[in-house]
């Protein structure tokens, strides 16, 4: 026992009824598998608990964003009905040109002018109806019914 407990080990009793030496490495051993199992499990709550952040935080950024696209909508019908009537307004202006011109009142440069107006109110008409629909679609998806 005297030269067991110089190394480190100690005397024990054996399940079996008998004395047996236990030596500090089979219990340095014992407790490394201990604590490997114990860190193990740690290491898979800490990844766990990273999994739950990420979500959380994907869920916000998913939230904000729908949150966005809806708050976009309005101003953009608003531009949307604004820029109808513009175009509207300049469908109207080369109605008129036009028939100045058939008249002879008005030389044909009128009628060129108020055509590309016409044809940029259209264009601007077009690009915001994009852009509605756009984030129309972005948060359809957003809120998870898009592919």
């Amino acid at each position: 026992g005297d030269a067991a407990g110089r190394r480190g080990g100690d005397v024990r009793h054996h399940a079996g009824g008998g004395l047996r030496q236990v030596e500090h490495e089979d219990l340095v051993e014992a407790g490394g598998r201990r604590v490997g199992a114990e860190g193990e499990l740690g290491a898979r709550r800490v990844e766990a608990d990273g999994a739950d952040l990420r979500v959380g935080r994907a869920a916000a950024v998913l939230e904000q964003r729908a949150r966005n696209l809806l708050a976009a909508r309005p101003p953009l019908a608003g531009q949307l009905r604004g820029q109808q009537a513009a175009a509207k307004a300049q469908a109207e202006r080369l109605r008129l040109a036009e028939a100045r011109y058939q008249a002879g009142i008005s030389s044909y440069l009128e009628v060129l002018d108020a055509q590309r107006e016409s044809l940029s109110a259209q264009q601007a008409t077009l690009q915001t109806q994009r852009a509605w629909l756009a984030a129309a679609a972005q948060l359809y998806k957003a809120l998870g019914r898009g592919g």
